[in-house]
């Protein structure tokens, strides 16, 4: 299949997809520090790999199984598994949620499952991680959304890529045995399967219907704050709350509440055409957000992260300012190139 998008014209895409999805959540987040990113180009070739190359997966299933943007979350939610599910262990290997999250092991460890990292950091994953890249992209690029913009040789290798790496991390991410940790590895397989095939079969034409009108019926400030209300608690609370709330339960119940409640606004205020700006607005918060919690890393050594989140805070500014994204900059400078000199 062919992407259908000329390669002089794809290329630019495919990269700042890759360069968004490889950089803002680790960094804005903090669980990758500007130095570090800096300092080690192979630690970073690595997020490019993971993040960016699941970010491709996911934009080519929606385009190719003519998907919209709900389906974003269980296919964002399956690469969230394949990241910290396999790849790290973090929601399957207690003593992996101790040594990357700094959350005790036996904290919301049931089943086998760490059950707080499983909600939180997968919820934030099909957001964030994938959401927040190919939300960028369709508005700076309009024509693009729901195309391919890689070919069947770049998707096999981009498949390629990101399960390389997604392997090499199962096997030297954590050292203790596999044997033990089997079952949980696949329970969260299968929770993966599941998320895919969601995606795929989202029944979308009934989900549509409970939309209030195929317009949005809420202003765009309220999809920046419902951004900006759902991001922020959950940083305050996957970072700082677990150390000090002793109810995982609690902790998971708050999670849920919020990514739910989140979801139900936007299926039921978002509308499928004219939302633009409501996107835009929906991106404010999600940059507000960080750029608050960012203040706060930045004071305690993260030196640069602040730099980063002011790139995103501007990225949206300007696609406020310019609803057609840099099409329309294109288009315009192409008339001006095409029109007679005077």
């Amino acid at each position: 299949m062919s992407s259908g998008v000329p390669p002089r014209t794809r290329f630019l895409p495919v990269a700042l997809l890759v360069l968004f999805a490889a950089t803002f959540p680790e960094v804005l987040s903090g669980s990758t520090p500007v130095p570090v990113a800096l300092t080690h180009p192979l630690g970073y070739a690595m997020l490019v790999g993971l993040y960016g190359g699941g970010a491709v997966l996911v934009w080519e299933a929606l385009a190719r199984w003519r998907k919209g943007w709900l389906a974003v979350l269980p296919l964002g939610g399956a690469y969230g598994i394949a990241e910290e599910g396999l790849g790290t262990k973090v929601f399957t290997d207690p003593h992996q949620q101790q040594a990357i999250t700094g959350i005790a092991g036996s904290y919301g460890n049931w089943l086998g499952i760490q059950w707080v990292p499983l909600v939180g950091i997968d919820v934030f994953h099909a957001v964030i991680s994938i959401g927040l890249g190919l939300l960028l992209l369709a508005l700076l690029f309009p024509s693009l959304k729901g195309r391919s913009i890689v070919s069947d040789r770049g998707l096999v290798v981009d498949a390629v890529v990101f399960a390389t790496v997604v392997s090499l991390m199962f096997f030297t991410t954590d050292t203790d045995p596999l044997l033990p940790l089997a079952p949980a590895l696949a329970f969260v397989s299968g929770v993966a399967i599941v998320f895919i095939a969601v995606g795929r079969y989202l029944p979308e034409a009934r989900i549509a219907a409970l939309m209030r009108s195929p317009g949005p019926s809420a202003s765009p400030r309220a999809f920046f704050w419902l951004a900006f209300g759902w991001l922020l608690p959950l940083l305050v609370l996957f970072q700082i709350g677990v150390h000090l709330v002793p109810w995982p339960a609690l902790i998971i119940t708050l999670f849920l509440i919020s990514a739910l409640g989140s979801l139900a606004f936007l299926v039921t205020r978002a509308g499928w055409h004219e939302n633009r700006p409501h996107q835009v607005a929906f991106l404010g918060g999600l940059a507000a957000a960080f750029a608050v919690w960012d203040i706060l890393i930045e004071l305690l050594g993260d030196t640069g992260v602040l730099a980063v989140s002011a790139l995103l805070v501007g990225i949206v500014v300007w696609l406020w300012r310019h609803p057609e994204g840099l099409e329309g900059r294109t288009a315009h400078e192409t008339a001006e190139r095409a029109s007679p000199a005077r």
